[in-house]
């Protein structure tokens, strides 16, 4: 099944709603499509008009304190005709992508720059970025970003999530160490609406945190905050949620 996006308007449309409908098309096909931070995992990038792609998949590796890493995705109109970008979305806040330039003559090379921001509890994951073109058929292009991240510490769980009126069951994650020489200091969450402890499995190597809500009653959310002794990492966070 391809996708097709061709945005017609008529001569009496301002130019404002021209514009606030196009990027209404392209959050459309965004919807449509799946492009999502969860489903970009199950759907390969796919790409059917004349921007011919060098890579439509990218590998970032964040070393261990690093909180951004830039990258691009480098093409060429092999089209006869010039082509312009009218729209670019990404599937995640964490992702920004940004082009210096958005119309390109035939044989002309481009660059979508894509520089991707790693919140502190971030391990591995992946994005996606849709690039819409004015090119009359297959006009659009996916493009993904798969992140991998080094640590000195992982958790087993980075969300724990309990519905509302459910039990207030106590959840448990474990947090195992990397590099030799770390250690955790303390586990605490910015919302005493969970109670949080943390117990050595064995020092430098493991740990484990229990998180429990007092009730579960009403919507509530909290970050779980870890404290190591590594300089370049020196806490994890995990999410909490009733919902």
């Amino acid at each position: 099944m391809s996708l097709k996006i061709k945005i017609m308007y008529t001569k009496a449309m301002p130019s404002h709603l021209k514009k606030s409908f196009s990027h209404f098309l392209i959050a459309a096909c965004i919807l449509i499509g799946g492009y999502s931070a969860a489903g970009a995992e199950d759907s390969a990038p796919k790409t059917q008009g004349k921007l011919a792609f060098a890579n439509l998949e990218k590998e970032v590796v964040l070393e261990i304190g690093e909180t951004n890493k830039a990258t691009a995705f480098e093409f060429t109109n092999q089209g006869k005709k010039p082509i312009r970008i009218v729209g670019i979305k990404s599937s995640c806040g964490c992702t920004v992508p940004a082009m210096e330039k958005k119309e390109f003559a035939p044989g002309e090379v481009g660059a979508l720059n894509v520089n991707f921001k790693a919140s502190s509890g971030v391990q591995n994951t992946s994005a996606t970025v849709l690039l819409v073109s004015d090119e009359e058929e297959n006009n659009f292009y996916t493009l993904k970003v798969v992140v991998s991240r080094k640590q000195a510490v992982l958790l087993s769980s980075q969300r724990e999530e309990w519905k509302i009126g459910s039990a207030p069951e106590t959840r448990e994650i474990l947090v195992k160490i990397t590099e030799e020489g770390t250690h955790i200091i303390e586990a605490s969450s910015n919302n005493d609406a969970f109670d949080v402890k943390m117990t050595t499995v064995e020092p430098g190597k493991e740990y484990k945190v229990t998180v429990k809500p007092r009730t579960t009653e009403y919507p509530a959310a909290a970050s779980l905050r870890l404290q190591t002794t590594h300089e370049k990492q020196p806490f994890l966070t995990a999410r909490l949620e009733i919902k």
